[in-house]
């Protein structure tokens, strides 16, 4: 199931203005606690009123790039929307559509909210999602004004003193965050290797940044090499582990 039921726009929205992209970290539940799962199924080709249309490779790109549009309008019509980490030529969006998506079973139900359906989900790229949340959590570590919400953080986290678990980990980093008043956002952070074995991942970095320690105009500057541990589940690259100057969690 790849339907991914967003009821709050405005959350959506904020998560475009901080990323610059759709960003997607919501996933359908479990079977067992699908609020819709007595509501019949039926094709999203049938729920948007069973639209005529062309093959992809029967059109122009002038046709592909109009079509585009017009299912983009029928989809969002019944609160419909398709989302990517990256951006999806027209060509492969028509042919995601009409081949993959109209096919997919949904909740016979007009949500007031958007049900979007991710593009990374049916074609995930490892490489591209291990390597956004590394660059994601740096980026939420070292902006003060970054909500942690979104933080990439696995079940089950290997922190110094032990495992933790998702919401213990988040409020670690927080506490261990505001050791410093502010920090300063020339940093680089640089992935020298990546390696996949299965449902996990090992990120080797280099990093450098500046931060201000609270209570004092003292300025640090924290630099050298670091891990990331990662683990695949629900879909999304989770971090498990984190090794990096500065700070330990």
């Amino acid at each position: 199931m790849h339907e991914l039921p967003i009821n709050d726009v405005e959350e959506l929205n904020q998560l475009c203005r901080e990323n610059k992209l759709i960003k997607l970290r919501y996933y359908l539940k479990r079977e067992d606690e699908d609020p819709f799962k007595n509501i019949p199924k039926i094709s999203v080709y049938d729920f948007i009123g069973r639209p005529a249309f062309k093959l992809v490779n029967e059109m122009s790109d002038k046709e592909i790039k109009s079509g585009v549009k017009i299912l983009m309008d029928l989809l969002y019509n019944k609160r419909l929307d398709i989302g990517s980490v990256f951006e999806i030529g027209a060509k492969e969006l028509y042919r995601f559509i009409t081949e993959e998506i109209f096919k997919t079973e949904i909740s016979d139900i007009v949500l007031e909210g958007l049900r979007v359906f991710a593009y990374d989900n049916y074609h995930p790229n490892n490489e591209f999602g291990i390597e956004w949340n590394c660059n994601d959590f740096f980026g939420r570590l070292l902006d003060e004004k970054m909500n942690f919400k979104y933080l990439t953080i696995a079940s089950e986290f290997y922190a110094k003193d032990g495992v933790i678990n998702k919401e213990v980990t988040i409020k670690k980093i927080d506490s261990i965050r505001k050791i410093f008043s502010s920090f300063e956002l020339n940093h680089y952070f640089k992935i020298n290797s990546m390696e996949i074995n299965n449902d996990t991942a090992d990120v080797n970095f280099e990093l450098c940044y500046s931060a201000i320690i609270a209570d004092s105009n003292k300025k640090r500057t924290f630099s050298g090499f670091g891990n990331f541990q990662l683990k695949h589940e629900d879909n999304d690259w989770n971090i498990c582990k984190v090794d990096m100057p500065g700070m330990a969690f």
